[in-house]
């Protein structure tokens, strides 16, 4: 719970930061991170990033809403199959996938507008 809570801490920070105004992104970030890092994971609980995703759309967000009703799925009470477990990786297994190929997306983006401010 520590770890989650410093991690929320410092996008926290990072967005109060940012140099540009795009608010929406970055309470779709924050809502996100609470949402997985946080949540006790019932499905009803990522209803609540739809409007946020209608204002910045990401496809990892809008992923991770879309196979949240895979966890009606998840067995209730003890676990000793591990089934659980396979649920959670067919929701946030891709999710972290397309999220890293947003960052890189977004850093790649970035680097080739830095090279053509610098020699265009």
């Amino acid at each position: 719970l520590v770890p989650a809570a410093a991690a929320l801490a410092m996008l926290g920070v990072c967005s109060l930061f940012t140099s540009d105004d795009h608010y929406p992104a970055s309470a779709l970030t924050l809502a996100t991170a609470a949402m997985v890092l946080l949540s006790p994971h019932y499905p009803w609980y990522f209803v609540w990033i739809v409007p946020l995703i209608c204002l910045t759309p990401r496809p990892s967000a809008l992923y991770l809403t879309l196979a949240c009703f895979l966890l009606y799925f998840v067995p209730g009470g003890p676990d000793p199959q591990g089934m659980r477990t396979v649920y959670e990786w067919a929701i946030y297994g891709p999710f972290v996938v397309l999220l890293a190929f947003e960052l890189w997306r977004k850093h790649a983006s970035r680097t080739s507008m830095d090279c053509v401010k610098r020699f265009g």
